[in-house]
């Protein structure tokens, strides 16, 4: 979450009134590559606000705890992540309302541990599995069902 969307969402659960917050809020500059440190340090009237009102004060200290984190988990429709072992070896699973089973890292921290990921909606990867299939059934004279692979 960044600066401006944290401090909305930490006011909010702390039931302060949205027009408190939003003040707050607007303090904080739009560039999405600030902090809210920074924003201390760049903002006189909410380093004023934040050094004289206790509830500022908490709502700042929560949300630059909260600041950076992912708000919700959310699914690529055709998004794989494939490994040469088990997933759970590698990152934290859970199942989702309807059943799914998805990681719970985001695609740029499985890229970064090595994972591979497909975007199996994409026309061009279809393509690619559809030549891949030709080529394997010409240079090996294997059929491969993808409906059935292991």
């Amino acid at each position: 979450m960044q600066a401006r969307a944290v401090v909305r969402d930490v006011g909010r659960v702390m039931a302060m009134s949205y027009a408190d917050v939003d003040r707050i809020a607007k303090m904080i500059p739009p560039d999405p590559s600030i902090n809210l440190k920074e924003a201390l340090e760049s903002e006189p009237e909410l380093k004023s606000l934040y050094k004289n009102d206790p509830q500022i004060t908490r709502l700042i200290d929560t949300a630059v705890v909260l600041e950076g984190l992912n708000r919700h988990a959310s699914i690529h429709a055709a998004g794989v992540v494939i490994a040469d072992k088990a997933l759970d070896n590698y990152a934290p699973l859970f199942k989702t309302g309807d059943g799914q089973v998805t990681t719970g890292y985001s695609m740029g921290i499985l890229e970064k541990i090595g994972l591979l990921k497909v975007d199996f909606l994409g026309l061009r990867t279809l393509t690619v599995i559809d030549q891949a299939v030709k080529l394997i059934k010409e240079t090996r004279a294997k059929d491969i069902d993808i409906r059935n692979i292991p």
